[in-house]
């Protein structure tokens, strides 16, 4: 229909596959070895990624809930995306979080991320990995994990929150937190 608002760039679905590639593993039989998405990934991330507004090329989705079963993967496709926010996704200043019902938890999201920093020959080029930020410094981008405390959360600018465990946080505090400090973003996720 001419008049949807929306259409479908596999340009930007393909740019968010191809990330893939330079990503690697980090531990078990596949350490060193790059990233291969199942299809179900490709499917969401080309979704998340490829489906933007026709008139202002902003992204259509903007929230993104997966439920998936343990050991498939949510870690590692959940870093990538992190990583992929703050330096492809074109925000300057962009800020990824992860949170988590515990600080412990939201570190795995991050140093997930930080080892494929360490893993990859590409990825050390681009990101500068700390004890808890990797950052971007020629976007002023980072990627930090955050405290389960709601009440710290305020202030932050958020393009990206990646948010572990969702079904078990006991209230919606942190979610709505992190929602609220995406406001002032134009394509936040």
């Amino acid at each position: 229909r001419k008049d949807y608002p929306y259409k479908f760039d596999v340009g930007l679905a393909t740019l968010r596959l191809e990330f893939y590639n330079l990503c690697r593993h980090y531990k078990g039989d596949v350490a060193g070895q790059v990233i291969k998405p199942e299809l179900w990934q490709c499917f969401v991330q080309g979704c998340v990624f490829g489906w933007i507004h026709k008139k202002t090329g902003k992204r259509r989705f903007r929230e993104v809930y997966e439920q998936i079963a343990k050991k498939n993967g949510k870690s590692t496709d959940a870093a990538t995306t992190g990583l992929y926010c703050m330096s492809v996704d074109g925000e300057a200043g962009a800020e990824v979080y992860s949170a988590a019902t515990t600080r412990k938890q939201a570190r795995i999201i991050f140093e997930t991320a930080q080892r494929m920093v360490s893993a990859s020959p590409e990825l050390k080029t681009i990101y500068n990995s700390l004890a808890n930020n990797i950052n971007v410094p020629t976007m002023a981008s980072k990627f930090e994990p955050v405290s389960s405390e709601a009440d710290t959360l305020d202030g932050l600018d958020i393009h990206c929150a990646l948010v572990d465990e969702l079904h078990a946080h006991k209230t919606r505090a942190v979610y709505d937190i992190l929602k609220g400090g995406t406001a002032a973003r134009s394509q936040p996720l």
